[in-house]
């Protein structure tokens, strides 16, 4: 399903904001010659939401990558991994929205079901 109208425009600032919010989250807190291939992932997951392709199993990699994340989060920030969590749940049940590479690639599609004769 891909939402037009105002709904597209709120989807795809949901797809930015959990950008923003896994960046926040990490910034400084991952140290680069032991966590390369994590800091690796997390941009490509980051560019996948942006861009909103492939986004139920870009969402499905950001909620098995959270815990990792979230190990590296210092105790007074736990809300915020919790709350990405939270925001990678509603997008992964509403869609990507108008605004995404899946919804150019696939399109909207009507499917209709009719009694076998």
């Amino acid at each position: 399903m891909f939402p037009t109208g105002s709904p597209r425009v709120a989807l795809l600032m949901l797809r930015l904001s959990i950008v923003a919010q896994l960046h926040l989250d990490t910034a400084g807190r991952i140290e680069l010659p032991r966590a390369t291939a994590l800091l690796l992932a997390l941009e490509l997951l980051c560019a996948a939401l942006a861009a909103g392709l492939y986004t139920p199993v870009a969402v499905s990699i950001g909620v098995l990558l959270n815990p990792v994340l979230w190990m590296h989060s210092s105790p007074d920030r736990w809300p915020q991994p919790a709350l990405v969590l939270v925001n990678l749940t509603i997008l992964f049940l509403i869609g990507p929205g108008a605004y995404s590479v899946d919804a150019r690639r696939y399109g909207r599609r009507v499917t209709i079901l009719t009694k076998p004769q």
